[in-house]
């Protein structure tokens, strides 16, 4: 990996929720796909998929043409498959971790928090039955001598969470493996940061390998916006550089624990996608460029970079937004700076007009 020149650290929360600029090119009303006026169709909006989407910090369920979200809940994270939804309910003593129902947003279970602690979401599985959570932030921002975590897993812990793990540093919890043994972590230096995992139950802290077996370098680089798989096998990261050298998406294999760096031709990129098919990964940039990697044979060790094309002119196969594009069998979703956008065979079909952090999830049926 080549990312050792001086930059700024990663921001908060990388995987679960990384804020991009938002600019014109990704407005709802056009699509790097669609046909010019291609805006008619809202007819078909009654049987468009909701979405899940954090707005102003405040996660809710929305549905296409709505001027208010069904439900919404400020500080809630939902998994990225869209099943399950969380929040930290109570302050102190009385804290707890809430389960909510990503339908209507009720709350349902509770675990209790071990206490004394200000326990806050870092973040939720992709299938959503683990919840990660710290005591208060721990980022580049927020730099401690100690970080404490704790895992629950919401489908065998009853009513309370397990002990908490003490690590010495800032880890900021990025993503779970396949199988719930390791914890990967940014764990912040003074002037960069490595990934690293820990390992379940025990807690212990070990260096992460990238798909050519070698001990990763120390990184640097800022987060523009995450994706994950929603069968929780791959997150992909898009990073720039804030010198203005070269970006990259750091690729991690959950089921594996391997890592993968991607370096970017010289550009400003601003969102990731994964196709439906779990095969590519698609980054856009601002000028309407876009570069297409091949994920498939990420699970296979070997030196060689995987193939990497770059398009100019042609169409992406969905419109790359920089709030995030979502896609599935009945729609396409696509956030940008002024609203969200359902898409169907390159026609805007539905929208909301709202400004938008970002896209989470299609909300169940």
């Amino acid at each position: 990996m080549r990312h050792n020149a001086p930059l700024a650290l990663v921001a908060a929360l990388t995987l679960a929720a990384c804020a991009s600029s938002p600019s014109p090119a990704a407005s709802v009303a056009t699509s790097p796909g669609s046909a010019p006026g291609a805006t008619d169709g809202r007819a078909d909006a009654a049987d468009l998929p909701d979405v899940l989407l954090v707005a102003d910090r405040t996660l809710g369920r929305w549905s296409a043409g709505a001027t208010t979200p069904r439900w919404s809940r400020a500080g809630a994270q939902a998994s990225a498959d869209g099943s399950a939804v969380y929040v930290v309910d109570g302050e102190g003593t009385s804290a707890s971790l809430a389960g909510l129902d990503p339908r209507t947003g009720a709350p349902g279970r509770r675990w209790a928090l071990p206490r004394p602690g200000a326990w806050q979401l870092a973040m939720v599985t992709a299938d959503g039955h683990r919840v990660v959570l710290t005591d208060g932030p721990a980022d580049r921002d927020h730099r401690r001598a100690t970080t404490r975590l704790v895992v629950v897993d919401t489908a065998t812990a009853a009513t309370a969470a397990p002990d908490p793990i003490e690590l010495p540093g800032t880890l900021e919890p990025e993503a779970l493996s396949a199988d719930g043994r390791q914890l990967f972590v940014l764990d912040f230096r003074p002037d960069y940061y490595r990934v690293r995992a820990v390992l379940l139950p025990g807690g212990e802290l070990v260096d992460t390998f990238s798909r050519d077996k070698e001990s990763l370098e120390d990184m640097h680089g800022e987060p523009v916006r995450a994706v994950a798989s929603p069968d929780g096998g791959l997150l992909a990261t898009l990073y720039r550089d804030a010198n203005g050298g070269q970006p990259f998406v750091h690729v991690l294999d959950l089921r594996i624990g391997w890592t993968y760096c991607a370096d970017l031709p010289t550009g400003s990129y601003e969102t990731v996608v994964l196709s439906a098919d779990g095969r590519s990964l698609y980054v856009g940039a601002r000028d309407g460029s876009w570069v297409s990697i091949d994920v498939t044979a990420l699970d296979e060790p070997s030196s060689d970079p995987l193939p990497l094309a770059v398009h100019r002119g042609a169409a992406p196969p969905v419109p790359l937004a920089a709030g995030g594009t979502l896609v599935s069998e009945r729609a396409v979703v696509a956030a940008g700076h002024d609203g969200v956008g359902w898409w169907r065979n390159g026609r805007l079909v539905g929208t909301v007009e709202r400004a938008v952090d970002g896209l989470v999830a299609l909300a169940p049926a």
